[in-house]
């Protein structure tokens, strides 16, 4: 395996001191501190703080250094979310589920080109507010189909998440997902389940989910606050 650049194991390192030790509004050291501390050039230590600027960790101030943002404290990387109960959990928070509406659809020629289905077919729709520490996070419109899932409209979704009932009941994992996400403005209707106003920036994302069996058994549209998600991507050149 190729060894990763010097650049990215600084920048790794430097997140990792920036969780444990420093808050927003704090600077790290000196580009020179930082290579004497290092024993590397302070043209290694610039492409790590370009990439740490990047990533939305820290705010170059010339003739003052890198301070430290607020981004990536408030901001939660919706790219590696891949629940969204298990990631709350995972960074300490408290996922919380509102059910907005569940009910019985029938399926039409849009949701026939995102679902193994034919128009008609019966539909299982949700639509749900997704909370972390009580501030509202997202809302999601899901549809699977429900012959592929007996009963599962009669779940408690707000107690339970999706996807462990998928798993501990249906014995359906979910193992791979393709996701697009665009920037918009969020409708009034999303502005009231959000709490934020209309017009404010959110993003969108539509989701299809596999199985370990490559079916697809999910398709999700969701709505996030921009203030609470991003989008983070790492770009490696290994040649």
């Amino acid at each position: 395996m190729t060894e990763k650049p010097i650049y990215i194991q600084l920048s790794e390192q430097l997140i990792q001191y920036i969780n444990q030790h420093l808050q927003a509004g704090d600077y790290l050291p000196s580009e020179r501190k930082i290579a004497e501390q290092y024993q590397i050039s302070r043209t290694t230590v610039r492409l790590a703080l370009k990439q740490l600027e990047e990533l939305g960790y820290i705010k170059a101030r010339p003739g003052i250094g890198s301070m430290i943002t607020d981004h990536f404290q408030q901001a939660i990387n919706i790219g590696s979310m891949y629940s969204f109960t298990e990631h709350m959990k995972a960074l300490g928070r408290q996922p919380q589920t509102e059910i907005i509406a569940k009910k019985i659809i029938l399926c039409n020629e849009e949701l026939a080109a995102f679902l193994p289905a034919q128009e008609g077919d019966k539909i299982i729709y949700l639509y749900r507010k997704r909370l972390a520490d009580e501030i509202p996070m997202m809302i999601e419109e899901t549809f699977l189909v429900r012959k592929m899932f007996p009963g599962l409209i009669d779940q408690d979704f707000e107690s339970r998440a999706l996807y462990d009932i998928l798993r501990e009941d249906y014995q359906t994992v979910i193992k791979q997902a393709e996701e697009e996400i665009f920037a918009n403005l969020a409708t009034n209707e999303a502005a009231d389940h959000l709490e934020i106003t209309a017009d404010s920036p959110v993003l969108e994302i539509t989701r299809k989910a596999y199985s370990s069996k490559n079916e697809l058994i999910e398709y999700t549209k969701s709505i996030a606050r921009a203030d609470k998600f991003s989008y983070r991507m790492v770009h490696i050149n290994r040649n």
